[in-house]
């Protein structure tokens, strides 16, 4: 019954909207990293699950709160991406999570080293911070536009 619950809530292809959004994302950094290879599959997926996570956020909090929440998590999932990019391009190998914590002093070490990598890579982390930025933009005119439609929800098709 919960998962009814959840998916009676919003409208079905709005919760299609963020794994969309971050599949194409990780596609994209996939593609600035490391180029057309076979991974890019699996990247898709990964981003696609994380956007998985973000909507079942979307779908659980109240309508006045599930906008802003999910749209901030998805503009951190993008910061994030772009750090990892910057990363890669001057250490030459990907961030772990625990690194997180030692921003601030990589920052400080390495600020004129990070600022010539980031103009350098302007336009990849252009479109990997633009991508989210039109999202969350879109998204109440695409909820808008669904809610006018009268959409069936997940749950009444599964009924």
């Amino acid at each position: 019954m919960m998962i009814k619950r959840i998916f009676a809530k919003r409208v079905s292809l709005a919760q299609l909207f963020f794994p969309f959004v971050c599949a194409l994302v990780e596609f994209f950094f996939h593609l600035f990293i490391f180029g057309a290879s076979d991974g890019i599959a699996f990247a898709m997926l990964l981003g696609a699950l994380w956007g998985c996570l973000f909507s079942l956020i979307y779908s659980l909090l109240p309508e006045k709160a599930s906008l802003p929440v999910a749209g901030t998590l998805l503009l951190l999932f993008c910061l994030f991406s772009c750090v990892q990019l910057i990363y890669f391009a001057v250490f030459g190998n990907l961030m772990q999570l625990s690194l997180v914590q030692m921003g601030g002093n990589v920052l400080a070490t390495y600020g004129g080293v990070i600022v010539s990598t980031v103009l350098r890579n302007f336009f990849k982390v252009l479109v990997l911070l633009l991508l989210p930025a039109a999202a969350v933009v879109l998204l109440p005119h695409f909820l808008a536009e669904l809610k006018e439609r009268k959409l069936p929800s997940l749950a009444t098709l599964l009924s």
